[in-house]
């Protein structure tokens, strides 16, 4: 009785911070994880102490009555659901019969056996893959420190309580270990290895409530973004966006108030004074405002939005931002997708060294017509670049987003002060010459460049509903991919070697620092001073199907890619089926390719 009720009291906390994560999801991840750190004191607490301010609704929704009492009640704090749920159990009793203590005890008995061997089940299973996996890692080799490698496993993990070990798979490419390691490292230091075995345990103690599988799901994802934060934060320009010192004060007043609301009781009904109902007010409909009529949001006009407010990014000279929205904008019929916008400055105070001002975040709520400008810390450094992010957002599900549509813009210094930027909208034309296929780019800037490349006989690239399609005899065997460079700043890019057969994460960073997304066997083809053409594999896990990480294998792909820092700050990925081309055949293919 005393877990049944444990649990359906933690279920409304769960229900809380279901809210609260949805509400804070702009803010740092690890306030997900106290949230569901709450959740967990809830649950193992042996007390609880009554309080006015409880937002539980009944500290015992099951009473001991239900063991020997005449009928079934139940308590939930909620009058219409009493009423019709004790009614219902009512009517299936003779009124005045009591039902023997035995038959109530019995039941119960057998419910907690039940229970037992459920809890039981879970630890065994823990225990048999706990037990199979050290098995597998029995030969892995010591790399350093408390790093090993195994040839027995397919991503990265941390695995130990006192004294826990990174394990990593030997096909890890050496140029990515370090941003692996900082991940796994960055578990160790947020005893992330203490934190999830004691939600399974709790899990396992609770199985019978849905809402606490749900709750461990999210409090798994939850450390991984929280993990993630923390190591992009020195290495992705766009993503290591400090957040406001004022979300975060917001943020931890929630997590008191929901620990003040949902690790308390509510005071005994029985001691306090019957409330007046509240009284009702009805609001004339004459009185309510007519809102205004906004055009349906479509795609044309979600990207037209766009660019009009990408086109007026200004610097200012006394060291401000600003940008304008239109007075109308487009509004979504069936209400999930909104507008968002991000700007963010970047400063050094120091040759390679940059820090990043969050001016704005993902902010939504935007009505039309609005000029922000905002103040730029000059105490951070020197301005670098001002970077305008403004997306249409699809809300698919809780803290889950697609993207609509989608357009940003990078000013560098030097700076044309009071000036607007202008914005011309990314596109891509195909022409064909005798000799090779030619993409000419136009990128946000107004620059053009153009990738030529000579395809076989039978393959062409063709324009797909949204990217470029590489096709033999009409059917669809590649993708042509536009990606921008993990970095823009001129120092780090200068510091690679184009000719060398190692992936340079300065510019690749942005889809080979994925967990589950990468590129291996990076050769390069042929190259100049600032940029390179070279073939690699492009291996990713699906986990689409809800399979873990460690049981789901890796996929394999050809691919060529291309880069060239003096032409633009992007780089071009070339999927291709697997089998389409030999690896000779795939060389003299990149051999092709020129970038200017």
């Amino acid at each position: 009785m005393k877990v049944l009720n444990t649990s359906i009291s933690a279920s409304w906390l769960v229900l809380a911070v279901l809210l609260l994560r949805f509400l804070l999801r702009r803010a740092p991840k690890w306030i997900s994880v106290l949230l569901w750190g709450i959740v967990a004191l809830r649950l193992v607490l042996p007390f609880s102490v009554q309080s006015v301010l409880s937002l539980i609704p009944s500290a015992e929704t099951l009473t001991c009555e239900i063991l020997s009492g005449p009928s079934f009640h139940i308590h939930t704090g909620f009058a219409p659901v009493d009423q019709q749920v004790n009614g219902y159990l009512a009517d299936r009793y003779f009124e005045g019969v009591t039902v023997p203590a035995s038959s109530g005890t019995e039941r119960m008995t057998l419910l907690a056996f039940f229970w037992a061997a459920g809890t039981a089940a879970m630890l065994l299973y823990a225990a048999i893959n706990c037990w199979r996996l050290r098995q597998t890692l029995r030969t892995a080799i010591p790399l350093r420190d408390n790093l090993y490698q195994s040839d027995g496993i397919a991503s990265p993990f941390v695995l130990g309580i006192v004294r826990p070990k990174i394990y990593l798979p030997f096909r890890l490419e050496e140029e990515a270990l370090p941003y692996v390691t900082a991940h796994e490292q960055a578990h160790i230091q947020r005893k992330d290895h203490w934190w999830k075995p004691l939600g399974f345990l709790l899990l396992a103690v609770h199985w019978f409530n849905p809402l606490l599988w749900l709750s461990y799901t999210l409090l798994c994802r939850d450390i991984e973004l929280a993990c993630d934060e923390r190591v992009i934060r020195g290495l992705s320009r766009a993503g290591c966006a400090a957040y406001t010192q004022a979300l975060v004060a917001v943020s931890l007043a929630a997590c008191a108030a929901a620990a003040v609301c949902f690790l308390t009781d509510p005071v005994d009904s029985s001691t306090e004074p019957d409330a007046a109902p509240p009284a009702q007010t009805v609001a004339s409909s004459a009185e309510e405002p007519q809102p205004e009529t906004m055009p349906a949001l479509t795609r044309q006009n979600a990207e037209e939005t766009i660019a009009q407010i990408l086109a007026t990014l200004t610097i200012h000279s006394d060291h401000t931002v600003s940008f304008s929205l239109p007075q109308i904008l487009p509004v979504a019929e069936d209400g999930k997708t909104e507008l968002a916008i991000s700007l963010n400055a970047t400063f050094s105070d120091a040759p390679g060294s940059f820090s990043v001002q969050a001016l704005l975040d993902s902010e939504t709520g935007w009505q039309g017509g609005e000029q922000p400008r905002l103040s730029l810390d000059t105490g951070k450094g020197e301005l670098t670049d001002v970077f305008l992010g403004v997306f249409y957002l699809t809300e698919v599900d809780t803290n889950a987003y697609d993207v609509y549509a989608k357009g940003s813009v990078e000013l560098p210094a030097p700076f044309h002060y009071d000036t607007p930027a202008g914005y011309t909208a990314p596109s891509v034309q195909l022409s064909q010459t005798a000799e090779a296929t030619l993409l000419h780019y136009t990128l946000p800037d107004g620059s053009t460049p153009v990738l030529s490349v000579q395809l076989p006989q039978s393959v062409t690239i063709t324009e797909g509903e949204e990217q470029l399609l590489i096709t033999r005899n009409g059917e669809t065997v590649g993708t042509v991919t536009l990606y921008p460079f993990g970095t823009a700043d001129a120092q780090s890019l200068q510091e690679i070697d184009p000719a060398e057969d190692a992936l340079p994460m300065s510019v690749f960073s942005t889809v080979a620092l994925s967990n589950h997304v990468g590129y291996e066997s990076y050769r390069v083809c042929s190259h100049n001073a600032t940029g390179a053409v070279a073939t690699a594999e492009f291996v990713w896990q699906d986990l689409s199907s809800g399979g873990s990480a460690a049981s789901t294998a890796w996929q394999t792909q050809n691919c060529i890619l291309a880069y060239d820092w003096s032409v633009m700050p992007y780089f071009v990925e070339l999927q291709l089926a697997p089998g389409l081309f030999s690896q000779t055949e795939l060389t003299a293919l990149a051999r092709t390719i020129t970038l200017a």
